[in-house]
């Protein structure tokens, strides 16, 4: 078992993509005395092993938040809770589908959309966005130290899905593919369709007009999330989303890519507001 004591005296929050993509997803959010996922789409083994490189493995585990029953987001999810000893959260429909998926009943809680669940510190509101699963969900995520949103696999950002993004610190937000790119690749032509209609997922281009739409200067750090190893080029998606950030003068927000075969970095929201690079721990 994880030892105990991941303690931080001045109960700063801190976040951590330890995957995005098709093949694993899982998101770590923690102020030292409560912590929690957003999926769990990696083996037992690969999330300890990437949770022990960062230096999270004192750090507490909680609860599992789940977005939506596809497997990148839940395969992982029995070992781990189990290996924690905490409960799977979701929304009834998608508990249902892990039910039926995973066979696992057990420590399977369930909220409505848009009821507030609370976390310790921290005050979490699942809300629906558009993805081809039965209910998925973004999560708006508060703490006295500030606001994370997530907001991953869908098809196009509501007028609902834009107010919750507004006036986060963080976002954790898809920029899966360029269009151009995925019509002229080679998978079926109804795979295509699904990847950019309305319930696939978000494209570079509709990301930056959201951004231009919503992005404030409390926003510090964009993680560009899902990012396609087929149809995208991640220098590029980060390259556009800074062309946005920079025609609104928001100079001092960074863009963190996310990957599918390793961590991030840890970041950290402090008590002045102000998001601060954590260099990695030592093992």
């Amino acid at each position: 078992m994880i030892t105990p004591g991941f303690q931080r005296a001045d109960g700063m929050v801190e976040i951590c993509v330890l995957a995005s993509g098709s093949r694993g997803n899982c998101i770590y959010v923690s102020d030292g005395n409560e912590g929690f996922l957003i999926d769990a789409g990696l083996s037992r083994k690969e999330f300890l092993k990437r949770f022990h490189e960062k230096g999270l493995s004192g750090g507490p585990v909680n609860a599992i938040l789940v977005t939506h029953e596809h497997s990148d987001h839940i395969k992982g999810l029995v070992p781990i809770s189990d290996f924690f000893g905490c409960p799977v959260l979701a929304n009834e429909l998608t508990a249902g589908e892990i039910r039926k998926i995973t066979g696992a009943a057990a420590c399977l809680d369930t909220y409505r959309n848009g009821e507030e669940v609370k976390l310790g510190g921290f005050k979490i509101n699942p809300f629906p966005i558009s993805h081809d699963a039965v209910d998925p969900v973004g999560y708006e995520v508060f703490h006295k130290h500030g606001k994370i949103c997530v907001v991953t696999d869908i098809g196009y950002p509501s007028g609902l899905v834009k107010e919750k993004l507004k006036g986060s610190n963080i976002i954790v937000i898809e920029a899966n593919h360029e269009e151009a790119l995925v019509f002229n690749g080679t998978r079926p032509w109804e795979i295509k369709q699904r990847i950019v209609s309305r319930k696939g997922h978000l494209s570079n281009n509709d990301l930056a007009l959201l951004l231009r739409e919503i992005a404030d200067d409390k926003l510090q750090f964009i993680f560009l999330a899902h990012l396609s190893r087929d149809h995208n080029v991640p220098e590029k998606a980060e390259e556009l989303i800074k062309g946005v950030l920079s025609d609104k003068i928001l100079n001092d927000t960074d863009i963190i890519l996310t990957w599918q075969d390793r961590p991030t970095d840890v970041y950290r929201i402090s008590d002045s507001r102000k998001i601060e690079k954590e260099k990695t721990l030592s093992a």
